[in-house]
């Protein structure tokens, strides 16, 4: 803004504030505001507007701006205001507006203005500079390259009332169509010429440097416009997708690299330079950018210099020997630069890295058999279903630790990244509502867990994730590294294999008295969204029969196949169990087919004897769409500890051998098949078929009658089944279960469209989304499962 100290002009209309002028001094007035304000009218050209409209006040700002800061004379020879020009066919010529012109002393147009609101800047970007810069700029110019500048802008003042503009200055010398624009990576000058002067070169984005620092006021709807745009240049014709997605991850953690490293007043790296007016060649952008992300070698030493992948990923020298450059073409590289270069992705107050790398990886990861991006719907249910919040805070004030947290099927760390989010908002709304311990050793926990600088230096100890895909683990460490959670542990490993191909906490193996292969029992929380069905090969089932029940059985089948597609959803609840502390939670991802279908019923008979199962949430079909109708549901359990699996393997012994002696004695009637022994048949044939599954008129029938209707039902009848019935009533628990049929969304290939959300009530998109808690008058999925499903510590 000017240097005139005034409020908003908006803001001056809404309070009531008497504005007949905005004056300098006492000499001269450049804009009346009628005292309803509803218009304006700006002195100098004799023009008057709705001042009501969002765009109106942003020229209105900016006109003072151009008198005052640029040194602009206010008369309508020098800015002229909503000319009209004819373009197009000369029997077809349309009218074109253009918002602000400023004319030389000579009456030569010199700047062209296309303004807009900040609700529609980054809505409207292409098609207005294509349509309202470009297309009249011919006919102002008429060929004699006069007119020097196009320049798409807006401003916006924050909630802190700081006055913040954003635009583009396109050189028109240079770029007389939007398409030679559009083919030099679309370059922006970052300037407003004052008092029509040329500057020999555009300004550098310097840290720490008021007016030349990154922005860090994104909005949704420009990281929305800018993965549009990353779309249609980077995939164009959708060749080598996943290799261009991966190369840009790169470029991201480059871009964390550079800012967490730019020393205060010197250049940031990460942008593209000029030397003079003119930008510097692709090639030397290509070649910055590179060194930024792996480094270069020492000839004599072999060793390589500091860079993103070392300093953040933790790769060692050896390492950096196997990495290959990112590999868009050079013009490419430049125009991602071109396009980020301003952006802070570290110190934004909305989360730019969080929202902007999660609309990349759905639209650009493509998904593969078995693993589809979970929605932030799906992830947030989960982890408020689980309690983490109140579980947060208690084990603070208590134990004065946070919750271990593990995604062993992670992808590009979805789950882990807001359950990070989750627990420090949680820390900050509990330290502003006076709820954390104030004594000392709280206190020093605090300080050192959540630093100024690195807010979520908590996750170091207490995240983890394993990724088979090593790129998507990759991916998954660039987007903990830019939430600043510490070192980003994150294991490119499969997460079924063997604990000692892992480190630290993941390999620590215990035994255990109620199963029969080790645990590693040192998570709090797992959160998963894991493959299903997947193909396994020979040498990773090899491992199998030492980490699994159901090991030895995969291992035999694939001692005839090289490989073979197994229910890995079976493998990763075992593994689930193995990770978890004793009353440790779950909240996952499971087809439904683990519910229901007779093929997998030792696995549920697995999930009652080693947890307590909370909840299930039936999803729609829609709910992995488009890339998979596979029908899912949510599952919550808590791990029992040693004595509650102990007190059901009693129960079970017990019923086990009530089974045998039932089986026999029924068995010996049948073989006998005497009359006297009907009643004692039919009170064993209750006893094992159940009272609901016996007609009582059946008892008028006859012995041999009755074995000839009840035989089949008595030789299907199933050990396993008959003995959980009675375990399980005797064990008797209430189970939350419910089915959402709108989650709030529905995607397709490239849109997503918005619906219904029976999950929770909220407010807010993205990151900056507040979910709403209501056990009192539960209306949601979220309401009454908080309500009713507890959680023991």
């Amino acid at each position: 803004m000017s240097k005139i100290e005034y409020k908003p002009l908006k803001e001056k209309v809404i309070t009531g504030e008497k504005l007949p002028l905005i004056k300098v001094g006492e000499e001269k007035g450049y804009i009346s505001i009628g005292h309803d304000g509803t218009k304006i009218t700006y002195l100098a050209q004799g023009y008057n507007n709705n001042f009501t409209d969002p765009e109106e006040q942003v020229r209105a700002e900016l006109y003072v701006d151009l008198i005052e800061k640029y040194k602009y004379e206010s008369d309508k020879d020098i800015i002229e205001l909503e000319k009209y020009r004819k373009i197009g066919h000369p029997h077809k010529k349309t009218d074109i507006k253009m918002d602000i012109v400023i004319y030389d002393k000579e009456k030569n147009p010199f700047i062209l203005f296309e303004l807009k609101s900040p609700e529609e800047y980054d809505k409207y970007f292409e098609s207005s500079i294509k349509t309202q810069l470009f297309e009249p700029a011919a006919t102002e110019d008429k060929g004699r390259g006069v007119l020097k500048f196009l320049i798409y802008y807006t401003r916006w003042y924050d909630e802190d009332g700081k006055s913040h503009e954003k635009y583009e200055t396109i050189d028109y010398i240079k770029y007389k169509s939007f398409e030679e624009w559009e083919e030099a990576s679309r370059p922006n000058l970052r300037y407003i010429p004052k008092n029509y002067g040329v500057k020999d070169k555009p300004p550098a984005f310097i840290k720490g440097k008021e007016e030349q620092d990154l922005r860090i006021n994104v909005k949704k709807e420009e990281l929305d416009r800018i993965a549009r745009e990353l779309h249609n240049i980077l995939w164009g014709g959708g060749k080598y997708q996943n290799e261009l997605f991966f190369n840009l991850i790169g470029i991201f953690l480059t871009k964390i690299y550079d800012e967490k490293t730019t020393q205060e007043g010197e250049p940031y790296r990460f942008q593209i330079f000029f030397e003079g007016l003119e930008q510097e060649l692709p090639t030397k952008t290509y070649k910055r950018i590179n060194s930024l992300y792996k480094g270069e070698k020492e000839p004599k030493t072999g060793k390589y210099s500091d860079c993103a992948l070392k300093r953040l990923l933790n790769y060692k020298d050896e390492d950096l020997d196997k990495v290959k450059d990112i590999i868009f073409d050079i013009p490419k590289v430049k125009y991602v630069v071109e396009v980020l270069q301003d952006i802070s992705f570290l110190q934004n107050k909305y989360d730019v890295l969080g929202d902007f790398f999660e609309k990349i990886v759905r639209q650009e990861l493509k998904q593969t058999k078995g693993q589809y991006l979970t929605h932030q719907n799906i992830v947030d249910f989960i982890l408020y279903a689980l309690n983490l919040d109140e579980l947060t805070l208690e084990l603070i004030n208590n134990e004065t630790r946070l919750p271990y947290i593990i995604d062993p099927a992670c992808g590009s760390g979805t789950f882990l990244i807001h359950a990070m989010k989750l627990v420090d908002k949680v820390k900050e709304e509990a330290e502003k509502q006076g709820k954390i311990k104030k004594d000392y050793a709280t206190q020093e926990f605090l300080d050192k867990n959540f630093q100024r600088l690195r807010k979520n230096a908590w996750a170091d100890e207490y995240i983890y994730g394993i990724e088979i895909n090593s790129d998507l683990a990759m991916a998954s460490k660039v987007n903990m590294v830019g939430n600043s959670d510490g070192s980003a542990h994150i294991e490119p490993q499969d997460g079924l294999i063997d604990f000692n191909n892992y480190h630290d906490k993941l390999a620590i193996k215990k035994e255990s008295k109620v199963y029969p292969f080790p645990l590693n029992d040192q998570f709090d929380v797992v959160v998963s969204n894991p493959p299903f069905s997947v193909t396994v090969d020979r040498d990773t089932a090899k491992q199998f029969p030492k980490l699994y029940i159901r090991g030895e059985k995969i291992a035999k089948t694939l001692k005839t196949n090289k490989e073979l597609e197994v229910d890995t959803e079976n493998l990763f609840i075992e593994r689930w169990y193995q990770l978890l502390k004793e009353s440790g939670r779950m909240g996952v991802v499971l087809p439904e087919s683990v519910f229901d279908t007779t093929s997998n019923k030792d696995i549920r008979l697995f999930l009652y004897k080693y947890f307590w199962i909370k909840a299930v949430v039936s999803l729609p079909h829609l709910a992995f769409s488009p890339y998979t109708q596979t029908k899912t549901s949510l599952l919550f359990a808590q791990k029992k500890n040693t004595k509650e699996v102990e007190q059901w393997n009693k129960l079970w012994a017990e019923y086990e051998e009530e089974y045998r002696e039932l089986d026999f004695e029924i068995k010996k009637l049948l073989k006998l098949e005497k009359e006297q022994g009907k009643n004692k048949f039919i009170e064993l044939l209750v006893e094992l078929l159940g009272e609901e599954n016996f007609d009582p008129e059946d008892k008028k029938l006859s012995f041999k009658e009755l074995k000839e209707k009840y035989e089949e039902n008595i030789n299907e009848e199933d050990l396993k089944w008959w003995v959980f019935k009675n375990v399980s009533k005797e064990q008797d628990y209430p189970i939350f279960m419910a089915h959402a049929e709108e989650i709030g969304y529905k995607r397709g290939v490239r849109k997503e469209e918005k619906r219904p959300n029976q999950f929770f009530n909220s407010e807010g998109e993205y990151s900056n989304r507040i979910i709403f808690i209501d056990t009192k008058n539960p209306k949601t999925i979220l309401d009454y499962l908080r309500k009713y499903v507890t959680w023991k510590r």
